[in-house]
């Protein structure tokens, strides 16, 4: 990278700073890319494209501010089982990048993926204790990485750009994953409401690309359309 741009292989973000505030703008290298697309609206959409979309220039959303986010609904991944796939770009250090909303009845589930000094983690809390995992270090560097987390009771298989780690879930709870009714993705429209084991809380939302997601190994979520039907304006499509 050369002072605030990418280099020239990529076809995403970059970053300049005027005086104490940031701008971002995405340059876009007229090489093709994977698609791209973005999506955002006041009510989240009754069903979820999760195959491979028929319109693959909806597949790919770059997040330009930290009040850019999409809501998606309810992840059920099942009581004991679920996998999560995406790919993403970016160069900024900090960001939240996914979080479910929490369920009913007192529990405190959630799963969260954030950005932390450039490290990427996946959080878990099935109703005990928080649990944090190291995905991907150094993962700020404008190149695409492409991310698994999968879960199997408490087995988790996890990694990035084809690396796997396995652990285990702590006990203590009844090794169910309930989560609330929206999946947030980019951010949330209310960060101080946010569990405080997130680093990135206080921080800033995610800034940066993101596509290729998809839930329980169905079709890629078109989040373009998602973009488009929430009227998310503080956001674009594509990389």
């Amino acid at each position: 990278m050369t002072g605030n741009r990418l280099p020239s292989d990529l076809d995403l973000v970059s970053l300049a700073q005027t005086e104490t505030n940031q701008i971002f703008v995405i340059v876009e290298s007229g090489q093709g890319g994977t698609g791209g697309g973005n999506g955002h609206g006041t009510r989240p959409p009754t069903g979820i494209t999760t195959g491979r979309p028929s319109r693959p220039d909806f597949q790919t959303v770059t997040f330009t501010t930290r009040g850019s986010y999409l809501r998606l609904p309810q992840w059920s991944p099942g009581r004991r089982s679920g996998r999560i796939e995406f790919r993403f770009k970016t160069i900024l250090r900090h960001g939240l990048m996914m979080v479910t909303s929490r369920s009913g009845g007192g529990r405190s589930d959630f799963f969260a993926v954030e950005l932390s000094d450039g490290d990427l983690y996946a959080l878990f809390n099935l109703g005990g204790r928080t649990q944090r995992f190291l995905v991907g270090a150094g993962v700020n560097d404008g190149r695409e990485h492409h991310v698994v987390i999968e879960r199997n009771g408490r087995s988790l298989v996890y990694g990035i750009d084809g690396e796997r780690h396995s652990e285990q879930l702590a006990s203590g709870d009844d090794g169910s994953l309930d989560l609330g009714s929206t999946f947030f993705v980019g951010g949330t429209p209310n960060p101080l409401r946010l569990p405080w084991w997130l680093y990135s809380r206080m921080r800033d939302s995610y800034r940066g690309c993101l596509w290729d997601l998809s839930f329980d190994g169905g079709e890629i979520v078109e989040l373009e359309q998602l973009r488009r039907d929430q009227g998310m304006v503080l956001m674009r499509s594509g990389q």
